[in-house]
């Protein structure tokens, strides 16, 4: 059964909210790693001078470039999802307009 023209438009939004909610989760990422993380382990290096220390704190630069990455590979994935949702939605609107035609 062909789909209306109101479940395709229903169905294309649907879909960018949830590319919307990838891109603010991608955004709490990229806060958590950059601003509150960071900070943290500013704060931690001028308080604590050891060898561990330097250690923790190395961990702790690498966890916020992953973080980074993972919130990088969020925010390609709901463009992704933006693009995809476009396709489908030009492809359904053609599609119901072919069906519409040949009635």
């Amino acid at each position: 059964m062909a789909k209306s023209m109101i479940t395709i438009n229903m169905n294309y939004q649907k879909m960018l909210k949830q590319a919307e909610k990838l891109e603010k989760a991608a955004d709490l990422l990229k806060k958590a790693a950059g601003n509150h993380l960071e900070s943290g382990l500013t704060n931690l290096s001028s308080a604590w001078r050891s060898d561990t220390a330097n250690g923790f704190l190395s961990k702790g630069d690498s966890i916020q470039d992953k973080l980074l990455k993972e919130a990088n590979e969020v925010s390609r994935e709901a463009e992704a999802l933006r693009k995809i949702a476009k396709n489908i939605y030009e492809a359904e609107k053609q599609a119901l307009l072919l069906a519409q035609q040949r009635k």
